[in-house]
């Protein structure tokens, strides 16, 4: 199967085909592009508008288009418009590449997106847009300052991001080569965002539930609920991990989409790797820490990988954190010892995870176990034994409500793991 995407200034001839078929399903969007076509209403002509078309062996499958939003005063706001794939075209990735292909081609045209589409909002949400409550819009996507070009002339998402990476507060370029394992190929699928996996294996059990998950812990009151603890707790941990040290390369895993990690990114300048298994919850981080500061920040970075196998040298990351996510593994001792692999001499690690401990999120664990979403439920005691059993020393461990929360440090000598706290009085 041969896939292209191409710029059309024309209106194919095969889309005839299409809209018989979109007539059929009762998509009215697609006969108005036709029409305002013709009468030349609408042709995507303007500067920074374009209508991508998509082909299967040379064969229209879909198309969409890219706007100046008619319905804003912003002449920088990009609205993405008539986004029609046929049936037999759907489930197999082609709209996400063409959807995508107009954010990457947006800057420097425009430095955020809109569009309006309640039936599509997975498909959207799982790209990175966000709802809004805006007038003539369903989603947003904020795409940060106008767009660098590359040496090409291209739109240059990525290439800014390559450069970029990652580049701290005192404007020294740290290569993300320095912590990478020698050999590991790295590809970057779009701005700020890469993978070290197969591109045939980026598929993730979250990439469905992402849109889902993340309503539901960005609630204000899911974590007080549910587990007993107020979102800030979550947010005040993180950030204990993030300004651990002065310096050092710092490595969030299993992140998820960043609800309680995105406003505590802003609290360091270090490089910071956000990682995760799921490109469409990495795709809502990136979307979150757009809205939250206005563009992706320049020290953070967003990585796919497997959190049981990381990519990482040996003894290259000065603090590891994973919040939240501990319960998830049936053998946790067995992804602490892989971060212990790659945490430096000093480096520290900051891991919490959902425990036993209040009536109704013991029972709500208990659904959580039963539908294989995580491990069998553990007491924090429980979790404790099993570090303990793994490296020797039980750390420094706090518990509130239904979480636990870790900290641990990677002896200056002889590499095993020990509570923090005792390491600095031993300094």
């Amino acid at each position: 199967m041969r896939t292209a995407i191409r710029v059309e200034t024309e209106l194919p001839a095969e889309i005839t085909r299409l809209l018989r078929i979109a007539r059929a399903e009762r998509f009215d969007f697609v006969e108005r592009l036709v029409r305002e076509w013709k009468r030349g209403e609408n042709r995507f002509a303007e500067t920074g508008e374009m209508f991508l078309c998509s082909y299967v062996d040379d064969a229209l499958v879909g198309f969409g288009g890219l706007n100046r939003d008619p319905y804003s005063r912003n002449p920088q706001e990009g609205r993405i418009r008539h986004v029609y794939f046929a049936p037999e075209a759907r489930g197999r990735g082609l709209g996400g590449a063409l959807v995508r292909e107009l954010i990457r081609r947006a800057p420097p045209a425009f430095t955020r997106l809109r569009l309006a589409s309640e039936q599509a909002a997975p498909f959207y949400e799982h790209l990175g847009f966000l709802p809004t409550s805006e007038p003539k819009a369903t989603h947003a996507l904020e795409l940060g300052g106008p767009g660098e070009q590359a040496s090409d002339g291209a739109p240059a998402w990525g290439a800014a991001a390559q450069r970029r990476i990652l580049r701290t507060a005192g404007d020294s370029v740290v290569s993300l080569a320095r912590v990478i394992e020698p050999g590991q190929p790295i590809r970057e699928l779009e701005a700020g965002l890469f993978s070290v996996l197969d591109a045939g294996d980026e598929g993730a059990p979250y990439d469905s539930r992402a849109a889902g998950y993340d309503r539901l812990v960005s609630s204000r009151w899911y974590s007080q609920l549910a587990w007993g603890v107020p979102p800030i707790v979550h947010t005040e941990f993180i950030t204990r991990g993030l300004t651990s040290h002065d310096e050092g390369w710092i490595v969030d895993v299993a992140a998820g989409s960043c609800v309680p990690s995105a406003p505590a990114y802003a609290r360091t300048s270090r490089p910071l790797v956000v990682l995760d298994r799921s490109l469409a919850m990495l795709r809502r981080g990136i979307a979150r820490l757009r809205l939250l500061h206005g563009e992706l920040p320049p020290h953070v970075v967003f990585l796919q990988a497997d959190a049981n196998a990381l990519p990482f040298r040996a003894d290259s990351i000065a603090t590891v954190i994973c919040h939240g996510a501990l319960h998830v593994f049936s053998t946790p001792e067995a992804v602490c010892a892989e971060w212990l692999r790659v945490l430096r001499a000093g480096g520290e690690l900051y891991a919490s995870s959902l425990v036993r401990g209040r009536w109704f999120g013991d029972r709500y664990l208990g659904l959580l176990h039963r539908a294989g979403e995580i491990a069998p439920p553990r007491t924090a005691s429980e979790l404790a034994s099993l570090v303990e059993a793994g490296f020797g020393v039980s750390g420094q461990l706090e518990t509130l409500g239904n979480f636990a929360y870790l900290s641990l440090r990677k002896s200056d000598t002889n590499g095993r793991l020990e509570p923090p706290s005792a390491a600095r009085r031993g300094s």
